[in-house]
């Protein structure tokens, strides 16, 4: 059994040479189990994600993990700003539904720091994993019935702002749990027109009338939202 992560791509897809004799290779993503039987080329979803491939032969056919629904992320929250200097904060909230106690991943981007963490407001220091994988526990006893709300807040240092126009990449943490919707408001200064490419949904631009870019991105699993945003210093006619 093997467990990998694929990027987002519209060309995403594993390509089968080969079979030995008497086995298939069993595909998992998502909930969805394909059984390839044949050589040949199969897709794989477009948005990317965990995928888990099995051999598997008729006398004993592969046991793939089933897909966790111990925990779902039905909201989070985050606002990212960023100053001349480079310097960049991000904070966020995360409520999580879970029943039993459990330890949940986020994934911090590449190149940050951690500031804070709070469970239930409550101060805690995350075991971390190869420097960036954050492991926070979730006890039992949630105030809100079944819910856990995190507050983490961490910073990061790019390149200074270009006096007139340039462009800049921010990311999120990646969780390997299926969450239904997570917004993000990016700030840079006040004067600039910002605009964004990306794996995230633009839902309101920014405006003279409306501070920062509004971003959302919507029932996804193991995905790292990340924003390519655009920069120029706005026109004074």
């Amino acid at each position: 059994t093997f467990t990998t992560t694929v990027a987002p791509s519209a060309l995403a897809a594993v390509d089968v040479e080969s079979l030995p004799d008497g086995q298939w290779l069993q595909i998992q993503y998502d909930s969805k189990v394909i059984e390839v039987r044949t050589p040949g080329r199969v897709a794989l979803p477009a948005d990317g994600g965990e995928i888990t491939l099995a051999w598997a032969d008729d006398a004993e056919p592969a046991v793939l993990a089933s897909v966790s629904d111990e925990a779902i992320l039905s909201m989070a929250s985050y606002t990212t700003q960023v100053v001349p200097d480079g310097s960049v904060l991000t904070e966020g909230i995360l409520t999580v539904r879970h029943d039993p106690p459990l330890r949940i991943s986020l994934t911090l981007p590449a190149e940050t720091q951690l500031l804070q963490c709070r469970v239930n407001g409550e101060l805690i220091r995350p075991g971390i994993q190869d420097g960036t994988t954050l492991e926070i526990p979730l006890g039992d006893s949630a105030p809100n019935a079944g819910e856990s709300e995190i507050e983490l807040s961490f910073t990061a240092t790019l390149p200074a702002l270009q006096p007139t126009e340039g462009e800049l990449v921010l990311s999120l943490p990646q969780t390997p749990i299926f969450a239904r919707q997570i917004d993000w408001s990016v700030h840079l200064p006040t004067g600039f027109e910002l605009a964004s490419t990306g794996n995230i949904e633009v839902v309101t631009a920014q405006t003279e009338a409306k501070a920062g870019l509004q971003l959302r991105k919507s029932l996804c699993r193991n995905q790292q939202p990340e924003a390519r945003i655009t920069y120029r210093k706005r026109s004074s006619n």
